[in-house]
């Protein structure tokens, strides 16, 4: 039966010092965090269009009767 990648690492790292396989081990932590955060789908914030009213300051109070005005002037 042929060996897989986990067992020969796992048999390489037996070689190793205390210090080295602790290294070892935060570098596969590190790439299991970056293929996970791949994996998984981003979530998307649901936004309410009501969220940007009012956000918009202006001295134009009369902008929806006037908008041409404002536009083409």
């Amino acid at each position: 039966m042929k060996a897989t990648y986990a067992q020969m690492t796992a048999a390489t790292m037996e070689e190793l010092p205390d210090a080295k396989q602790a290294e070892v081990y935060d570098f596969v932590r590190f790439l299991k965090s970056t293929v996970s955060a791949k994996l998984s789908p981003a979530k998307k914030k649901k936004t309410s269009i009501r969220s940007i009213i009012g956000i918009g300051k202006g001295k134009v109070s009369d902008g929806s009767t006037n908008h041409d005005k404002y536009i083409y002037d």
